[in-house]
């Protein structure tokens, strides 16, 4: 069995994965993994159909089959327990994998990610994308994307990180993009799943965020037992590129709330 490409940073048992996001690779955690690395060993991998895990993208691909992926991953580097964090489409893994092996996680953390399933806009919307990248092809499709990842008055100030994104998505096969859009748009609703979770569980939101706006989490973050809630303003959906210090901070603090380094 091949496993999922993965980069590692630190040492001990204290396990703490990042999972990124749609047409993103593990080096969208480049910039925050030394740090949590002082503190955790940092596990950040290449999910399915992405990066240098391209060439694993399951067949007929759902979020259940990228969190398999993960477990397998986990299972083979011998973790038995972690925190999880999940950027979009990684939050979406993450909740899957929490569905499943809730007892191997001492903290979830959905970074601009949701439990709702898409709305029947969102699904006509993946449904144009499809149509549109079969038609037109990846790049002008990146163009666009990483563009609407970003809060708009900010672009000039974050053109060196919207051509990070978009090179991104130029680099990830065509084949990942629509495969994983239609299971994006397939994936059930969690929202019962955050109820029944007994660990810490993290919530990253960009109020100005464009694919999941501030009112989708009106109620899910209160539904978690413990739930830890964060705004950033001036923000859309790329959080550790658009706020890489203020998200730094919040993971650290979640993390250590989650191993109990403090209680507050």
């Amino acid at each position: 069995m091949q496993h999922l490409h993965f980069t590692q940073q630190g040492f001990g048992k204290k396990v703490l994965v990042l999972i990124h996001g749609f047409c993103e690779d593990n080096t969208i955690w480049q910039h925050l993994m030394p740090t949590l690395a002082k503190h955790y060993k940092v596990i950040a991998p290449d999910l399915g159909g992405f990066g240098n895990s391209a060439h694993l993208l399951p067949q007929d691909v759902t979020v259940e089959d990228l969190a398999e992926q993960v477990k397998n991953l986990l299972d083979e580097l011998a973790v038995k327990e972690c925190i999880m964090i999940g950027h979009s489409l990684g939050g979406y893994v993450a909740l899957a994998y929490a569905e499943k092996y809730a007892k191997t996680l001492k903290g979830l953390g959905l970074f601009h990610s949701s439990a709702l399933p898409d709305t029947e806009a969102k699904k006509r919307n993946r449904n144009q994308t499809t149509f549109f990248i079969q038609k037109n092809g990846v790049n002008p499709f990146a163009d666009d994307f990483s563009a609407m990842m970003f809060f708009t008055p900010r672009h000039a100030e974050l053109a060196k990180e919207i051509e990070y994104i978009k090179n991104s998505v130029k680099k990830t096969p065509e084949k990942s993009i629509l495969q994983i859009t239609i299971a994006l748009r397939d994936r059930p609703d969690r929202t019962e799943l955050l109820k029944k979770l007994d660990f810490p569980v993290l919530f990253i939101i960009g109020r100005e965020d464009n694919s999941i706006p501030l009112s989708a989490y009106a109620e899910q973050v209160f539904y978690p037992q413990d739930s830890h809630i964060h705004i950033l303003n001036d923000t859309g959906h790329v959080g550790m590129l658009e706020r890489p210090q203020e998200t730094l901070d919040m993971l650290v603090h979640f993390c250590r709330r989650c191993w109990k380094e403090i209680t507050e």
